[in-house]
């Protein structure tokens, strides 16, 4: 949960330093970034968290969400599910049994 509260702060930064909406940025595509800078940020070598910080909002800022125009989504799942849930009602009663005569 640290991860992901870190991971949505440094989109909110990286989004207002290009003058745009968090919600336009990725965040599926931002977490592995966020990942991989904590671990550079830990290592020996590392060139320093205030470089680390500046290259992955630049980088972060990149992760933008990917365009699909027209796509929709049904709202109401609930047609689907009754169906479904009706074929199992009717899959998992119990079966009359013939008469052997």
């Amino acid at each position: 949960m640290a991860l992901a509260t870190l991971t949505r702060l440094l989109m909110a930064q990286a989004a207002a330093q290009d003058n745009r909406s968090p919600a336009s940025l990725s965040f599926g595509k931002s977490l592995p970034r966020v990942v991989r800078a904590l671990a550079l940020a830990t290592s020996p070598f590392s060139p320093g968290w205030v470089q680390i910080h500046r290259e992955l909002i630049e980088s972060l800022a990149l992760c933008t969400l990917d365009a699909r125009p027209g796509r929709s989504f049904e709202r109401d799942t609930q047609n689907r599910r009754t169906a479904s849930r009706t074929n199992r009602r009717l899959s998992l009663a119990p079966k009359p049994q013939e008469s052997l005569s």
